[in-house]
């Protein structure tokens, strides 16, 4: 009887201290996943900083200027294309470009 109550004393201590090890695998696995999540945290902000950056030079360097020598190289590149009618919004102002929507 001694002998089988040691026994069981034994087995719990075992199956305690196999709980405490998955324990500590646990806050091991979960520590690792919060730094990951961490650094990602700071790649994503390092991103959007860089991004809202780029945004921000280009905003301030954009000018009617540039914006029409993009609006010919666009137009430029429409040309090109397949398309029957080629209008530029600028033209929809016009007389003429009324007249050709007429058609």
């Amino acid at each position: 009887m001694i002998v089988k109550a040691q026994e069981n004393a034994a087995e719990r201590r075992e199956k305690i201290e196999q709980e405490n090890a998955q324990l500590e695998i646990s806050k091991v696995q979960l520590a690792r996943q919060l730094k990951e999540a961490q650094l990602q945290r700071k790649v994503d902000v390092e991103q959007a900083t860089a991004e809202a950056e780029v945004n921000r030079i280009m905003g301030e360097s954009m000018t009617d200027e540039y914006r029409t020598y993009k609006s010919f190289q666009i137009m430029a590149q429409m040309a090109g294309s397949s398309n029957k009618v080629f209008m530029p919004v600028d033209m929809l102002q016009s007389v003429a470009g009324q007249m050709q929507l007429g058609k």
